[in-house]
């Protein structure tokens, strides 16, 4: 393992462990306030652990007794705002983290050189930040991060701040530049996590709820805002052979055992509205919902009624005149209900 981490903070409620292999990128999510900065400012060495043990590479960074400060950690962290020094260069800004760990100056032009190309800046390398879109400066920052190797690098929402235009050319940097670094990405963005994460840890309330290998946990999520994340609406019950609760049939794709807790995972695209008194088709459970709220997906409008959220058409939510407090009956197929085991 290159990083392993098991911390307890008390007065931020944080009671976490986790693990990160070398060369593997770890997505880490989890709502607001879920302990996520406070997760990566312990592996900077911005805050102390009261209990528990980091080491990087076999090397103690923090205990409750020891603290291996900031810059000694060969650990390199990321935000949205790139923080460029403002009186240098894009060159001398990609140059510095080199030079700083005593990169020989002919090396350090060399390789500030390669990652202007890497970074498709090249002939802006004479610039000052102030000069540079948002886009470009964050390249710069990335650049100056990976140059000069850092065993760890943290990445801290890095295209939070980014326009919607700008962020996929910045994604598919990162991917390129992640491909053999020992990375942990914090963001909300499933694109990000999908494209860019070997392995998801999910935090809510300063405690990790979920964690594997990226299309697993998406496939199968276990906690809500994982399905949120992964978009699907995620119910839980007792599997009787056929149904969940008696009211919610599936498919399970694996020997489940009668009376076992369950999850059911069904995507807002397979659930209908029956508008008026229309029947269901064969195959197809109605439940009885209460319309909770409504908001814009794209080109449609997604509907949710309790747990359980719909992708609608605008036509559809404007030919039925829908609002919070509506009743509503929702059809769903069987056939696009996955069943799985609870843990």
């Amino acid at each position: 393992m290159t990083l392993t981490l098991e911390a307890v903070v008390p007065e931020r409620g944080l009671h976490v462990a986790l693990d990160v292999a070398d060369g593997e990128t770890l997505a880490l999510v989890g709502p607001n306030g879920a302990g996520k900065s406070s997760v990566l400012s312990l592996i900077a060495g911005t805050l102390r652990p009261a209990a528990g043990r980091i080491t990087l590479d076999g090397r103690l960074l923090s205990t409750s007794d020891l603290l291996v400060p900031p810059h000694d950690r060969a650990v390199t962290t990321l935000a949205q705002d790139p923080v460029l020094f403002p009186h240098l260069s894009v060159a001398q800004n990609i140059a510095f983290g080199l030079r700083a760990q005593g990169t020989p100056r002919r090396r350090a032009r060399e390789e500030t050189s390669r990652w202007l190309t890497e970074i498709g800046l090249e002939e802006l390398a004479d610039r000052k930040p102030s000069q540079l879109s948002g886009g470009q400066a964050q390249r710069v920052a990335i650049a100056r991060a990976v140059a000069a190797t850092p065993r760890l690098l943290l990445l801290d929402e890095p295209m939070a701040a980014l326009d919607i235009d700008v962020a996929p050319a910045l994604r598919e940097l990162l991917r390129r530049v992640l491909a053999e670094r020992t990375t942990i990405l914090v963001t909300h963005d499933v694109l990000d996590v999908v494209t860019l994460a070997d392995r998801v840890a999910v935090l809510e309330d300063g405690r990790l709820i979920e964690s594997g290998p990226t299309a697993e946990v998406l496939a199968r999520p276990q906690e809500q805002f994982t399905a949120r994340l992964a978009g699907v609406n995620l119910l839980t019950g007792t599997w009787d052979g056929r149904t969940v609760d008696g009211t919610l049939a599936g498919v399970a794709h694996e020997p489940v055992s009668v009376g076992t807790r369950v999850r059911a995972a069904v995507r807002p695209a397979h659930v209908e509205l029956l508008e008026g008194g229309a029947h269901p088709s064969p195959g197809t459970m109605v439940l009885a919902r209460q319309v909770t709220d409504l908001e814009p997906r794209g080109d449609l409008v997604q509907v949710r009624a309790g747990e359980i959220a719909a992708d609608l058409t605008p036509q559809l939510v404007a030919r039925q005149r829908l609002r919070p407090g509506d009743e509503v009956r929702l059809g769903i197929r069987a056939a696009d209900v996955a069943i799985y085991p609870a843990r």
